[in-house]
This record gives C-alpha cells, sequence and structure tokens, in this order.
C-alpha cells in the first residue's frame, strides 16, 4: 500500500495515459509521414504527439505538489509552483510555433 492521495493517484492515471496517447501518435504519425512525406495531417500528427509528451513532466510537477500540499511542505509547494509556471510557459511557447 503507498502512501499517496487520491488526487495523486488521479494525476499518475492521467499521466500514464497521455504518454500512451502521445505515443500512438507519434507512431502514426511516423507511420503516415514515411508512407506519404507531403501530407500536412502526418505532421500535425506528429506535432500533437510531441506536445501532449511534453505534458508529462508538468503533470509529474502536479503530482509532486499534491504530495507537499497533503504534508504541508509549503517551501516546497513555492518551488513546485515557479517550475510549473516556467514548464507550462515553454509549453504554451512550444505549441505557438
Amino acid at each position: 500500500m503507498t502512501n499517496e492521495g487520491a488526487l495523486e493517484r488521479v494525476i499518475r492515471f492521467v499521466m500514464v495515459a497521455v504518454a500512451r496517447v502521445s505515443a500512438a501518435l507519434l507512431v502514426v504519425g511516423l507511420g503516415w509521414w514515411l508512407a506519404r512525406p507531403e501530407t500536412v495531417g502526418a505532421l500535425q500528427t506528429l506535432e500533437a504527439g510531441i506536445l501532449l509528451l511534453m505534458v508529462v513532466p508538468l503533470l509529474r510537477v502536479l503530482q509532486s505538489a499534491a504530495r507537499a500540499v497533503r504534508l504541508q511542505d509549503w517551501l516546497h509547494v513555492g518551488t513546485i509552483a515557479a517550475v510549473a509556471a516556467l514548464l507550462a510557459m515553454t509549453l504554451l511557447y512550444a505549441s505557438l510555433l
């Protein structure tokens, strides 16, 4: 039995689901691009897979934040909030390219 809260379990479940969907999009996009390199849909599928893959570390940070709040470790919560903000800005910037 682990010592994790319900929110942490939900985030872990979502993290695994996002990683699996990302992997599927990357495989499909790569196969599509190899078969027909001129299609825009193949590149969009690859980009979606990469963006989803970039969400996984953000989810991991949120999972750490949930644990820190549960343990009332406020210094850790502040540090995690700064890291989450940097990751979110990076993800936003990458999605706009």
